[in-house]
This record gives structure tokens, C-alpha cells and sequence, in this order.
């Protein structure tokens, strides 16, 4: 069984706009500590983030130290991590890894708005195959699913990152129909952008 944490729009530099009502304000550190916690008490195979990390520049000025707490953390517990760029943090986020080089544990995908993957491996053997897309500005009114590959030569299970609103033709933010998804030698998608919990676990695929 492969056990992954999937994450999307984590947003830094914003403050959350809904809060629980007893009251404890949630704040996006405190959050993202968490998950990186989980990730390692769990002891996932990897930890795939689908776009948006930071809200924009200044947030990623300021959390950069932050961020790469976690990655620390997760770098010393060997997870790996696979992340894209959204439409907020099409700069921030390759910079933060290009600036991260030394950690050889994280892996992004989709630079130049082309589809790229990474094989995620156990006991040096390959178990899964992730494709990934990123924004390369802040808006992308075609569907990234026009430039996926044809040919994905594996016989890997495989999943697919990418931010974008889905079943919607036309749009500022990578445009993704779901009949087009199924047409794809894709197992799973993780999508990022609407902030909501959006779990189709009954299509296919997934």
C-alpha cells in the first residue's frame, strides 16, 4: 500500500478566512506544523503538494524559514516531497526549492508549464509514478490537460498534481474537465485551488 499526504493551498502570507467557532484562531504555522507532525508520526511514503504554498511574494519572504523547518524535518525522516506551483506562487515556490538545493528530498514538477514526474521509490524499487503541472504566471486560460504526454511508457501506478478549477471549460486558472481527466493513463488526480474538500473518490479515476 502506498500512503501519501496530499496538500494544496496552504497559502502563506494569508490570513484564513473561516475559523472554527469555539473561538482558537487557526493559524497557517500552526497548521502546516501539524501536517508535517503527521506526516512523519504516519511515516507516509511521500507528502504531494498541488500548488498555491505561498500567497505571494511577501508571504514567502517571511515564511521561508518556516517552510524550510519542515522540510528539514521532513529531509531527516527521509519523505520525500512532490510539489507544483499555482497561480499565486508560480514564482515563490521553484525559487524556495532552487534556494533548498541541498535537500535532495524535494522534487517539483511541471517547470515551464510542461508536464514532468518523478518516480517515488521504496527499498530502491519504484512504486509510483506522479506527474505534475505548474502555473507559470497568474492566470492560464488553457487546460494543462491539452499538454500532457501521450506516451507514458509505465507500468507504474501513477497519479497526477495539478491546480485548476475543475469542470469549468473556460476560466483565468487552468480550465480541467473531469471527461477529459478520464481520458488520461492517470490512477488518481490531486487538484489544488478551490479551498474546499471536493473528494470524488467513486469516479474514475478518482
Amino acid at each position: 500500500m502506498i500512503r501519501l499526504l496530499c496538500l494544496a493551498d496552504v497559502h502563506f502570507g494569508r490570513t484564513p478566512s473561516r475559523q472554527p467557532d469555539d473561538g482558537a484562531p487557526i493559524k497557517i504555522q500552526s497548521a502546516w506544523d501539524a501536517a508535517i507532525d503527521f506526516a512523519i508520526q504516519e511515516r507516509v511514503d511521500a507528502v504531494v503538494i498541488a500548488g498555491d504554498l505561498f500567497d505571494n511574494r511577501a508571504g514567502a519572504l517571511t515564511a521561508h524559514h518556516h517552510i524550510q523547518q519542515g522540510f528539514a524535518l521532513l529531509h531527516q525522516a527521509q519523505i520525500p516531497v512532490v510539489l507544483t506551483a499555482g497561480n499565486h506562487d508560480f514564482e515563490a515556490t521553484p525559487r524556495l526549492v532552487e534556494a533548498l538545493d541541498t535537500f535532495d528530498n524535494l522534487h517539483f514538477l511541471g517547470k515551464g508549464g510542461l508536464w514532468t514526474y518523478h518516480d517515488l521509490t521504496r527499498d530502491q524499487q519504484p512504486i509510483l509514478r506522479i506527474y505534475g503541472w505548474s502555473f507559470t504566471s497568474d492566470k492560464c486560460k488553457t487546460s494543462p490537460i491539452e499538454r500532457f504526454p501521450t506516451q507514458t511508457n509505465t507500468n507504474l501506478p501513477t497519479i497526477a498534481l495539478c491546480h485548476g478549477i475543475r469542470d469549468q471549460s473556460v476560466g483565468d486558472y487552468a480550465p480541467l474537465m473531469s471527461s477529459a481527466m478520464r481520458g488520461l493513463p492517470i490512477d488518481a488526480w490531486v487538484l489544488g485551488h478551490i479551498h474546499a474538500p471536493d473528494i470524488h473518490p467513486q469516479a474514475q479515476p478518482p
